[in-house]
């Protein structure tokens, strides 16, 4: 029989514990065996000895979250054996070398002592939340690789799951709980791991969801298979993140290799690690990443506007990545709430007016071009373009589709032409007097007035910018952004060129060469972008763009924008 030297009330406790679970089950084995040590932990003690001491820390925490989820869920009787080994003589080879490290048993003594009182644990959340943070600080301090902590953990949830579940039924309730709470211990020691691996994470909360009741005994307990499986997938992914560091990185690029290739110049003497950068557009660059699927080489989708951000998200080609450093420094906004894509750069859809034809007080609000006074003097490129569907929808966001669609009707009448060229066109068709006003993206006009080309610099020459929705919501943001492909065999370079991208170097040198903003804030801006003076911008969350660009396209269908 183990011999623990606590207060006989909580002895008490615990051996109420295994008569009750006899009593409750009269077919399983005879739970007086839980007053002694079990099999698999009389094992796991005969090693705990020569077992490093961050793996000894993980052993025992898993045992305490089984007994503070037990105790929370109003199982105290249950609980009370588990919340034993941060405290009794029987398990102090678990605890040496912990003292130094700032264990402090004093917090794990208030909650002995609040379970021998009877007290509820919602009486205690206070203490049973300082006793979790304790073991977080002094896991922090013990160190170790985390990767191998999680696998050892996987390999004892297998261990304990095969005795606490046979024939399908839960057989030894003390093991099934164990068994989840190494589980617990594995999800937060995986989230101390920076970036944060979602996929190892979401694999790992998947394991724990095989526990119905959590670490309640259910009638019907997952079954040893199910578990095997589960760990298999959390070692796998626990495998591609142990992989060697890869001195290389595969980028899909949408912009012109003139206007990034410098930038991964500079990245690759910086770290040595080699850029093979693939460009073309942004919806070719998605069918063939599409295509090539699970096989895919690229690691970095780099592509513009916010909408074939969200094309490639729901294609399912880009994966969810945590970057803290980044989530610093990009504004929510210009970011995916889940991570699967940054803004790189900020860009913003003005108006372009001939100043020879319209004043400047002429003008206010994207709205006032569907007025009557801009009848046939709209230039702007199709409906098909995704600059022109961010745009409205983010009139969806703002107004929604009824307002939207009524005002599009009318816009749609004062076009001066039938939709077509690019953004350069429009302002061009602007200084030639075919229209007097046009949509466009500001970075084209920054590009034109520093154009080596003289036709197009001296046809930018003629023209203004103007920010419209100024005493309203602001003018429309976009972005140019990246994302982390599924398949990146790269993965961790993937995270530092992000890195490196947002860094302020890199944000002064992309901004400069596309004559687009910053993303990031307090990083100087062009001479030309200066000259165009400050403005109100749009606050929208960027990606609602994507999620509502169906529904802009089709709004604009109805108008019979072309």
């Amino acid at each position: 029989m183990t011999i623990i030297k606590r207060n006989s009330l909580f002895c008490t406790l615990l051996v109420t514990s295994i008569i009750l679970t006899a009593c409750d089950n009269k077919n399983a084995p005879n739970d007086a065996a839980d007053a002694s040590v079990p099999a698999i932990e009389q094992s796991a003690h005969n090693k705990l000895e020569t077992l490093p001491l961050p793996k000894r820390l993980a052993f025992m925490s898993g045992h305490v979250e089984a007994g503070l989820a037990l105790y929370r869920a109003g199982k105290p009787e249950m609980g009370a054996k588990h919340l034993l080994h941060p405290v009794s003589e029987t398990h102090a080879t678990e605890r040496v070398g912990l003292d130094a490290l700032g264990f402090d048993a004093s917090l794990f003594e208030a909650v002995s002592t609040a379970l021998e009182r009877g007290l509820p644990a919602s009486e205690i959340e206070t203490q049973l939340l300082a006793a979790e943070e304790n073991l977080a600080s002094v896991a922090a301090q013990a160190g170790g690789d985390t990767l191998e902590i999680i696998d050892y953990l996987m390999e004892t949830v297998l261990d304990e799951y095969a005795i606490g579940v046979t024939d399908d039924l839960v057989t030894d309730a003390g093991e099934y709980q164990d068994a989840y709470g190494f589980t617990v211990v594995g999800i937060k020691r995986a989230k101390t791991i920076k970036p944060q691996p979602l996929a190892l994470i979401s694999s790992l909360e998947a394991l724990l969801a095989l526990w119905p009741e959590a670490p309640i005994p259910p009638e019907n307990p997952a079954t040893l298979s199910q578990i095997q499986t589960q760990v298999e997938a959390v070692r796998g992914e626990l495998n591609k993140l142990a992989m060697p560091a890869s001195d290389e990185i595969n980028v899909y690029s949408a912009r012109k290799e003139a206007l990034i290739k410098p930038l991964f110049d500079r990245f690759t003497e910086q770290t040595g690690i080699n850029v093979n950068l693939v460009t073309s557009k942004g919806d070719a660059l998605l069918t063939r990443l599409e295509a090539e699927g699970a096989k895919s080489p690229a690691d970095v989708l780099i592509t513009v506007d916010v909408g074939r951000l969200h094309r490639a998200q729901q294609a399912g080609v880009l994966q969810a990545v945590e970057i803290p450093d980044i989530n610093a420094v990009i504004a929510d906004r210009y970011r995916d709430s889940a991570g699967y894509w940054y803004g790189l750069s900020l860009r913003s859809r003005v108006l372009i007016y001939s100043p020879e034809r319209v004043k400047e007080n002429e003008l206010s609000s994207y709205e006032a071009l569907a007025d009557d006074n801009w009848q046939s003097r709209i230039c702007i490129r199709s409906s098909g373009n995704i600059y022109n569907q961010s745009l409205i929808a983010s009139f969806i966001a703002h107004s929604g589709i009824e307002s939207t669609d009524a005002w599009l009707k009318r816009f749609v009448d004062n076009f001066a032409r039938h939709p077509r060229g690019g953004d350069r066109d429009q302002i061009k068709a602007v200084a030639a007097g075919l229209c007097d006003v046009a949509v466009v993206n500001s970075y084209y006009l920054g590009a034109m007035l520093n154009s080596s080309n003289a036709q197009e610099a001296k046809a930018a020459e003629q023209v203004k910018l103007f920010w419209p929705n100024q005493a309203g919501r602001g003018t429309h943001m976009n972005i140019s952004g990246v994302g982390i492909t599924k398949a990146a065999p790269n993965k961790a370079n993937a995270v530092a060129l992000i890195k490196f991208l947002a860094s302020e170097e890199s944000q002064k040198w992309y901004a400069e060469a596309n004559n687009e903003y910053p993303v990031v804030g307090g990083v100087d801006i062009s001479a030309t972008l200066t000259s165009w003076g400050k403005f109100k911008a749009d606050t929208l969350a960027v990606e609602k763009l994507g999620e509502l660009n169906a529904e802009a396209v089709k709004a604009m269908d109805r108008a019979g924008w072309k």
